[in-house]
């Protein structure tokens, strides 16, 4: 809209421009330069300068010093830069970019010989905040980029799946936004890396994943990352390796953990927040290839291994918590192929032995339904679930069928508070269904000894005004067996 420039004596000059973009957001730019020095001949030797840019709600300051520029140019910027919108700035760059929220820049550049460093760097983006340095080296055959970076907090997820919603609160949430990241593997080819980041707590990661230690290294297409972290409050340490060019190109992931407490890692990996206890050793190994980070999600090869793992359940109010030990625990989910488990270890002193098969965990993460199959034994018990885990809904949810058995009464002893000498057989079983409105137990039935009871329960969601509606039956009752079977007082 408006141009306007001064040329002083001294050779300083001074623009000023006003504008509009789309012809509805203004701008304005200030420029202002002087001669920095003149050599012995009398030529000019570079310039200073000071710059000012406004664009709605986005504000760049710079000040500097161009030099030799008909020679061997160099400059050292020093520059400031605010940003409240990015979708501002997608109008007047006419590009898409990421939308991390507003976001504040500062520090210094510096160019000579095709080396440029950013120094003294410190900024806000969105939710992530960095300080440090870095250099990019363009005076060889390929690119290097290289320097150290601490980030208090870090958010990768704006940079990777444009604006996403509430953080992730498991790992699948965590698999459904890689599912929709396009960015080619091939990028790794393009620059050598040799990058330090020290990250205090990382909010792209589902739970609590902080103080973390990497050394990003890319050469020739081979990414290598040695890493640490705390991530549910279990120290790992392990190393990503990544290799662009075979053909698809292929990500491993190892993480391990040696003589941790469990922290909240059982919340993170199965959702089970009331698990307590130590592991000996944890093993997390996960493997993908593709030409795109989508590609590699949706081909993911998980493999969990515990070892020597001495934990316990039921510790809410009213509760009495129940021991048990894992000598083993391995899980494996490869792509198109069922979810399956094994274990190994004691439950209440008694030798247990656990199977556990699944679905696909991709079609877990997409829709969060799973076939699910459990079968356990321990010291004459035996233990089966089969049925299929789904959200809760109005009209889905998860239904799973159970049944239990023993040999004797004597070896529940530890759990339904019987006499451990009893010798009657048990059998329990039923069908639960979970919908958001109501949880049912249909079908079920207690055999124990001569006596038989059924029962069907419905028992309202949470904030439900109905009260517990339940239909039992005793078929037949042995009372003077029942009464031998409960645990005898003292003088009895």
């Amino acid at each position: 809209d408006s141009l306007e420039g001064d040329t002083l004596a001294d050779g300083s000059f001074a623009l000023r421009l006003a504008g509009t973009v789309n012809e509805r957001f203004p701008y304005t730019l200030e420029l202002l330069t002087n001669p920095s020095a003149r050599d012995a001949g009398g030529t000019r030797e570079g310039w200073t300068f000071e710059l000012s840019f406004a664009f709605l709600d986005t504000a760049l300051h710079a000040t500097g010093e161009v030099a030799d520029p008909l020679g061997e140019p160099s400059a050292e910027i020093r520059f400031g830069l605010g940003i409240d919108r990015f979708e501002q700035v997608e109008r007047l760059l006419q590009v898409r970019l990421p939308r991390p929220g507003p976001s504040a820049l500062a520090g210094t550049l510096a160019w000579r010989r095709g080396v440029l460093i950013a120094r003294d760097l410190n900024a806000t983006v969105g939710d992530t905040v960095l300080a440090g340095a870095i250099e990019l080296r363009t005076d060889s055959a390929r690119p290097k980029l290289s320097g150290a970076l601490s980030l208090p907090q870090l958010d990768l997820r704006p940079f990777l799946v444009g604006e996403p919603a509430d953080r992730p609160r498991s790992l699948l949430d965590t698999w459904r936004e890689l599912e929709q990241v396009t960015i080619p593997l091939q990028a790794l080819t393009s620059l050598d890396v040799d990058l330090r980041l020290e990250v205090g707590r990382w909010l792209s990661l589902p739970g609590d994943a902080r103080d973390a230690s990497l050394h990003l290294r890319i050469e020739d297409g081979r990414l290598a990352v040695p890493l640490q972290a705390t991530i549910a409050g279990v120290v790992m340490r392990g190393e990503a390796q990544a290799d662009a060019r075979t053909v698809p190109p292929r990500l491993d992931l190892v993480l391990r953990a040696e003589r941790t407490p469990l922290a909240d890692l059982g919340r993170l990996l199965f959702g089970a927040p009331d698990l307590e206890g130590t592991l000996g050793r944890f093993d997390l190994r996960v493997s993908g290839e593709g030409s795109e980070v989508r590609d590699l999600a949706r081909s993911l090869s998980v493999k969990i291994d515990v070892a020597q793992a001495r934990l316990s359940y039921g510790h809410g109010a009213g509760e009495q918590p129940v021991s048990f030990s894992l000598d083993t625990f391995e899980l494996k989910a490869d792509p198109g192929q069922p979810l399956a488990a094994k274990a190994r270890g004691a439950l209440l002193g008694s030798p247990l032995r656990a199977t556990i098969e699944g679905g696909e965990l991709a079609g877990l993460a997409r829709d969060g339904r799973m076939p699910l199959r459990v079968d356990a034994q321990a010291a004459g018990v035996r233990v089966g679930m089969s049925g299929t885990l789904a959200p809760p809904g109005p009209q889905d949810g998860p239904e799973i069928g159970f049944g239990l058995t023993a040999e004797r009464s004597g070896a529940l002893a530890g759990w339904l508070g019987l006499d451990a000498s009893g010798k009657a057989p048990i059998a329990l079983q039923g069908q639960v269904r979970v919908r958001s409105g109501e949880t049912t137990l249909r079908d079920g039935s207690l055999v124990l000894g001569n006596s038989v009871l059924t029962a069907n329960v419905e028992i309202p969601g949470e904030g439900g005004r109905r009260a517990v509606r339940a239909r039992l039956s005793a078929p037949l009752l042995d009372a003077d067996e029942l009464r031998a079977l409960l645990p005898r007082r003292k003088g009895d």
